[in-house]
C-alpha cells in the first residue's frame, strides 16, 4: 500500500480506516460509550497510536455494529462517526501522520499543513491488480472492486455529502497505472515539505 510505504519511508505514523474500526471495536464502542468519548478531549489518539504500534495483527472478526432496532442502529451509526471524527482530528492535529480514508479529505480539507493525495488508476488496472492479489477471476474481481467502491462512496455521501472523486479536494493526484506503488511513493514524499505551506 502506497500510505504505508510512504510512512514508512518518512517515519510517520500509518492510520487506516481498517486500523480505526479495529480501535473502535476494541474499545467496546456502543452509542452511550462513543458519545462519552466524543466529549473528552484525552485518551482515544493514545488508544489509537498503541494499536498502531503493535506487533499483533488486527483480528479481521468484526462483531456487527447495529443491532435490529433502527432507531437505536442510527444512534450508534452517528456516535461512531463522531468518534471517528475525533479520532482524526486528534491525529492531524498531533501531526506527523498519513491518514487514509474515512472521509479525512473532507473532514480535513481546510486544515494546514495537510496534504491531500487521491490515488486511482482506470478500471481494467483494478480489476488486474485484483485478480493477481487476491486469486480471483475475472467477475468476481469485479464484483469485489463494485462493492468496495460502493460502500466507500455511500459512507462519504451519507456523512458528508461529497464525492470522494472530486479533484477539487486534493492538492496531488497519482495515476497507478503509470507510476508504480515505490515511485508513488517517492512523489508523495517529494511533494510532503509542501504541506508546511498549505494554509
Amino acid at each position: 500500500h502506497i500510505g504505508r510505504l510512504v510512512a514508512e519511508k518518512s517515519q510517520l505514523n500509518y492510520v487506516d480506516q481498517e486500523i480505526i474500526d479495529e480501535v473502535a471495536r476494541r474499545l467496546g464502542v456502543d452509542a452511550q460509550q462513543a458519545a462519552r468519548q466524543v466529549e473528552q478531549t484525552t485518551g482515544t489518539v493514545g488508544h489509537i497510536l498503541e494499536a498502531i504500534q503493535s506487533s499483533n495483527p488486527f483480528a479481521l472478526n468484526y462483531r456487527t455494529f447495529f443491532g435490529p432496532n433502527l432507531a437505536q442502529a442510527q444512534s450508534k451509526e452517528l456516535a461512531y462517526f463522531r468518534l471517528t471524527q475525533k479520532v482524526l482530528l486528534e491525529l492531524a492535529t498531533q501531526g506527523n501522520a498519513v491518514i487514509v480514508g474515512r472521509g479525512s479529505q473532507f473532514l480535513l480539507h481546510n486544515a494546514p499543513r495537510t496534504l491531500h493525495i487521491y490515488v486511482f488508476a482506470p478500471l481494467p488496472y483494478r480489476i488486474e491488480n485484483v485478480m493477481k492479489h487476491f486469486q480471483l477471476d475475472y467477475t468476481h474481481a469485479v464484483e469485489l472492486i463494485e462493492q468496495r467502491d460502493y460502500e466507500f462512496d455511500a459512507y462519504e455521501r451519507h456523512f458528508y455529502g461529497a464525492d470522494r472523486h472530486q479533484p477539487s479536494f486534493y492538492h496531488l493526484l497519482i495515476n497507478t497505472s503509470l507510476f508504480s506503488f515505490d515511485l508513488s511513493a517517492s512523489l508523495i514524499q517529494q511533494a510532503l515539505p509542501v504541506a508546511k505551506e498549505i494554509g
